[in-house]
């Protein structure tokens, strides 16, 4: 397994505590919706659930493929977490029609 890091300035692979880490460069306009983690360990930024499912309709190859994506989808939207407005109002900030659409068509399958 590896971790996908993802900043606007580098684009490198790492090993950190014997994981595999791959850092991607991406446009800055992607980097919205980071929330702040308090752990023992100390604070971390992640991405909310909507932001990460949404990189990963962005770049499918780095989720595993789009079948991936929708079994990942599949998980959130059987989350307490589930918000599909929500998840549709953030991903018209960076995603193409085609993959809004993409989205769409899960929620639609989702609520029958």
């Amino acid at each position: 397994r590896e971790i996908i890091l993802f900043s606007t300035k580098l684009e490198e692979a790492k090993k950190i505590n014997d994981l595999m880490v791959q850092v991607k460069k991406v446009p800055e306009e992607f980097f919205f919706d980071i929330l702040e983690q308090e752990t023992i360990d100390g604070c971390f930024r992640v991405s909310s659930p909507e932001k990460t499912l949404i990189d990963c309709f962005a770049y499918p190859e780095w989720a595993g493929g789009i079948r991936q994506v929708d079994y990942i989808f599949s998980i959130y939207a059987e989350s307490n977490l589930y918000n599909p407005s929500l998840l549709l109002k953030k991903a018209k900030k960076i995603l193409e029609p085609e993959k809004i659409s993409h989205i769409l068509k899960l929620v639609q399958e989702a609520q029958k």
